[in-house]
Formats: structure tokens, sequence, C-alpha cells
């Protein structure tokens, strides 16, 4: 007949069995992701930044190209409305396409 320390020995064997099934088939996964998830998010904000930092510099690049199309010498020229705000407007798209890129998902 199994004594008290038999039936102990049994339920911490079973407690300690069920303690690593679960460390290794939910604890290490759950972090696994967590880190991936992280990555991912950290990612997708260096993308968002360098998308937005690529908007400002072709609305630099095409205000001074503008600027050359009307024989202004310096690249930070004063431009018309229309000029400046086509150019304005186009640089306002790409923003909005690099925040529907990478900030809505």
């Amino acid at each position: 007949m199994p004594t008290l320390l038999d039936k102990l020995a049994k339920v911490v064997t079973i407690l300690t069995c069920i303690t690593v099934i679960y460390y290794l088939v939910v604890y290490i996964p759950r972090l696994e992701q967590e880190k991936l998830d992280k990555q991912i998010q950290e990612q997708k904000q260096a993308d968002y930044k360098d998308c937005m930092e690529k908007a400002e510099k072709n609305y630099k690049v095409f205000w001074a190209s503008e600027c050359k199309h009307f024989n202004e010498p310096d690249a930070d020229c004063a431009l018309s409305i229309d000029a400046g705000r086509v150019l304005w407007d186009s640089r306002m798209k790409s923003e909005e396409i690099c925040s529907s890129i990478f900030k809505s998902k």
C-alpha cells in the first residue's frame, strides 16, 4: 500500500511535469512571439521614418528643380504660389501614402 510520502512524490512529479510542459508549450513560444512582434514593430517604425524622410527629400529636390527650371540660382528660391502648392500637395500625398502603409497595420 502506497504511503503518504509515495503519494506526495507522485503529486510533486505530476506538478513538475505540468510546469515543464507549460513552460515549453506556452511560456517560451509566447516570449518568442513577443520578441518577434517587437522586432516587426521596430522595423515598421524605421520604415515609416524612412518613407517620411524620402517624402521630404523629394519635396526639396523637386523644389530645387523648379527653381533651376525658372533660372533661379538658389535651390531655396521663392516659387509662385501655384508651383509651391503643387509641390506641397505632392509632399502631403507622399506622407499620406507613408501613413497608410505603415501606420494602419
